[in-house]
């Protein structure tokens, strides 16, 4: 079962368009990315997983695998799930629920 670590935030600038600040998001993901796969090597360190919540998504990222360990990516409305949720997770449902590994 999951754990959580602390969540990584990442800065929405209400001063882009819409294309520099997914440009600016992706960027980040993928910084966030490098830094967990130096931890762990993991095929699926970096995965993100996204819950429908309101009217956006809750976004997490695989930032161990083993022992599985989720990082809540804070951004625009910073949605979350119940922690329930991610207690529950096994790596079994983040391969079903992502369509490959990073």
């Amino acid at each position: 079962m999951a754990t959580l670590t602390t969540a990584v935030e990442i800065p929405y600038n209400y001063q882009h368009n819409r294309t520099q600040a997914n440009r600016a998001y992706d960027a980040a993901i993928k910084t966030t990315q490098r830094g967990f796969r130096r931890k762990d090597r993991g095929e699926w360190v970096g995965a993100l997983i996204s819950w429908s919540v309101a009217d956006g998504y809750a976004t997490y990222m695989v930032a161990e695998q083993s022992p599985l360990v989720m990082a809540h990516i804070d951004y625009g409305d910073g949605y979350q799930v119940d922690p329930i949720m991610i207690r529950g997770l096994v790596l079994s449902d983040i391969k079903d629920r992502c369509s490959q590994p990073v």
